[in-house]
């Protein structure tokens, strides 16, 4: 491989980028699936940094702290704590970044300044954080929506809705949208009857006869 090359992919400031690029990219893709181009794209920087890292002497307890980073980035997304989650996230990232690249025998190519690894930190936090964020907003938007586009369509009844037993809700199933759901009614209602859905509580439908 080209001297030069295998210079610029031993550079500690690169392969932190790489490493925490491609791994954000595979976190988002698993959280919010919809192609394979992020997830690959991310696969592919994060192999390009690991074959850095077989360039120069890393300490392996350094990647340990960057992953636990990117838990509190995760639960900073997923569960905003005011920035608290984040602010943990960024010091174990910088602490990671930093013990990762400064071993004793490390030169001065190879190993990473304390002010690199915290800016590294907190763009990397702080773009992970608010691209997460949206995206969990985006899936729990869509889910809503979903849910609510059911109000007031129609239905068709695959198991009677009725009473098991005296004084019990009226229960049964009912296919919507090309999907099976529980059902309740405030009456019996029999299989292949149509139904108009009024209400949707969670994963019930609550319907009446059309």
């Amino acid at each position: 491989m080209d001297d030069q090359l295998i210079q610029m992919l031993s550079n500690p400031i690169l392969i932190s980028i790489l490493m925490i690029v491609g791994v954000q990219a595979i976190l988002i893709e698993i959280s919010n699936p919809g192609g394979w181009v992020i997830g690959f794209v991310g696969a592919f920087l994060l192999a390009t940094a690991l074959y850095g890292m077989t360039l120069i002497s890393v300490n392996w307890l350094g990647i340990g702290l960057v992953a636990f980073a990117f838990v509190f980035f995760m639960l900073e997304a997923k569960t905003p704590s005011f920035g608290g989650m984040s602010i943990i996230g960024v010091l174990l990232m910088m602490a990671g970044l930093w013990v990762t690249f400064n071993l004793t025998d490390s030169s001065e190519a190879t190993a990473l300044t304390l002010p690199a690894a915290f800016i590294i930190s907190l763009i990397s936090g702080s773009v992970f954080v608010f691209v997460a964020g949206k995206a969990l907003q985006a899936q729990h938007a869509a889910t809503n929506t979903g849910a609510e586009g059911l109000l007031n369509q129609h239905g068709v009844v695959r198991k009677s809705i009725k009473a098991k037993m005296e004084n019990a809700p009226y229960r049964g199933m009912v296919l919507a949208a090309g999907e099976l759901w529980q059902a309740e009614a405030d009456e019996e209602i029999d299989e292949d009857a149509d139904v108009i859905i009024t209400a949707v509580n969670g994963l019930s439908l609550h319907v009446k006869k059309a």
